[in-house]
């Protein structure tokens, strides 16, 4: 689950291109909730004893200069003169500003420690502008200081965060987006990050036409049963976590032979499709998860009719289980089958 918090328009290739890596994340897995990032996110990143003291936020510069004091004290015009100058800007901070600082940030995580009772990562554009490296050299304390408005809080809250290129606008310019969560769960993170990457297609670096290199296959222990899923145990789905819980991983995004139809079962909670065989079928999207034997048993035993488990023919040949769902269950069911799978069929339906 993602928080998509809404942000300025001020660059319209930043808001474009955002906004598609947002419809990547829904279809990468992510059930999106909106949330507000106002304070006191923003107020963390704030000067915290007064309008004189250089970005960033005050007090937390003299870190810095405690860093490097000896160094600076003698080889001072070694260092780029923009980081100096902020450095530098650290010698009037007092121990006493240095600890409110400190009390006013543990204030400001307590109020933000609700937010990881209600989604696991926010979403959020690592800057609301694209500058040219003309306007950052001309001013770049100000410029740097526009550019951490998503992005500085969350270091100061110790969140674990990523950036993710979000690809190009039509005028060129690059955008990119960045998850946080809670710290330490920086191996998450990742893999949903990477997933996102290579989505959006954007290249590697200068290079916006090469292609990203396919994470290594998952290690699965010899024994494990394959799973086809093509409905409510999707990811992010509601039922997901009875493939998640008994340790279930994931192996990949695939497509079935083009040989079955899908269709929305009536009177489901939660909502599920229903896969069945048919000679003028086509190919729909699933999922393949490795279970352990026991709890694949577990699992079987469990589901209730007029859904089970038969062997599905994939794509590329290969037949594995997977759900099937009983012919006599489709009066009253929708056939969704020209959605391709039914992650498109719930984003058409909600208008996503």
């Amino acid at each position: 689950m993602l928080s998509g918090a809404p942000f300025s328009r001020e660059n319209q290739t930043s808001f474009r291109v955002v906004h598609e890596q947002r419809r990547r994340a829904h279809a990468c897995g992510g059930i999106i909730v909106e949330q507000n990032f106002a304070a006191p996110r923003v107020e963390v990143q704030r000067p915290a004893i007064g309008e004189g003291n250089l970005h960033p936020s005050g007090p937390w510069v003299a870190e810095r200069l405690a860093a490097i004091k000896e160094f600076i004290a003698t080889n001072a015009d070694d260092l780029d003169p923009t980081v100096r100058k902020i450095i530098e800007g650290a010698e009037g901070i007092s121990a006493v500003d240095a600890f409110r600082g400190q009390y006013e940030l543990g204030r400001l995580r307590q109020k933000t420690a609700d937010t990881w009772q209600d989604v696991d990562m926010l979403l959020l554009p690592t800057s609301p502008t694209t500058s040219t490296v003309s306007a950052m050299l001309a001013d770049p304390i100000r410029q740097n200081s526009k550019f951490g408005r998503y992005t500085n809080f969350a270091n100061l809250m110790g969140c674990a965060a990523i950036a993710v290129p979000a690809g190009f606008g039509r005028d060129g310019l690059p955008a990119g987006v960045m998850l946080v969560a809670p710290g330490f769960t920086d191996d998450a993170l990742e893999d949903f990050a990477a997933k996102m990457h290579a989505d959006a297609a954007s290249g590697l670096g200068r290079d916006r036409t090469a292609a990203i290199p396919a994470p290594p296959a998952p290690h699965v222990p010899e024994g494990w049963v394959t799973l086809a899923v093509v409905g409510a145990h999707l990811r992010g789905m509601p039922l997901n976590h009875q493939l998640t819980e008994p340790g279930g991983i994931f192996l990949q995004e695939t497509r079935t032979a083009p040989d079955y139809r899908l269709f929305a079962l009536a009177d489901t909670v939660p909502p599920k499709p229903g896969l069945v065989r048919a000679e003028d079928g086509d190919s729909i999207a699933v999922e393949l998860w490795a279970l352990p034997p026991d709890a694949f048993g577990l699992f079987v035993d469990a589901i209730p009719a007029p859904l089970g488990i038969g062997k599905l023919t994939l794509e590329d040949g290969r037949q594995v289980a997977g759900f099937l769902c009983e012919t006599a269950a489709l009066s009253g069911a929708e056939d969704i089958t020209r959605h391709g799978g039914w992650r498109n069929y719930l984003d058409a339906k909600d208008g996503v």
